[in-house]
């Protein structure tokens, strides 16, 4: 949701905004274009980390912690 809210984002143009997206730090938190590669980017890498997480889940089992219950 984040990755979509920041590719609309980019979207928006005023003058202000375009004033400040000609700078570094303004491109860097604003961006300057909208590419139509870093949706499916980020959906390939919110999957990928997802099945990296179900992967570890898996292989690596949480020890069970032992309460005394005193």
């Amino acid at each position: 949701m984040i990755a979509l809210g920041v590719e609309a984002f980019r979207l928006v143009h005023t003058p202000e905004l375009d004033a400040l997206r000609l700078t570094t730090p303004g491109a860097l938190l604003a961006g300057r274009v909208v590419s139509r590669y870093n949706l499916p980017a980020c959906r390939l890498a919110i999957l990928a980390a997802l099945g990296a997480d179900h992967l570890t889940q898996r292989t690596h089992a949480h020890p069970r912690q032992s309460f005394s219950g005193q």
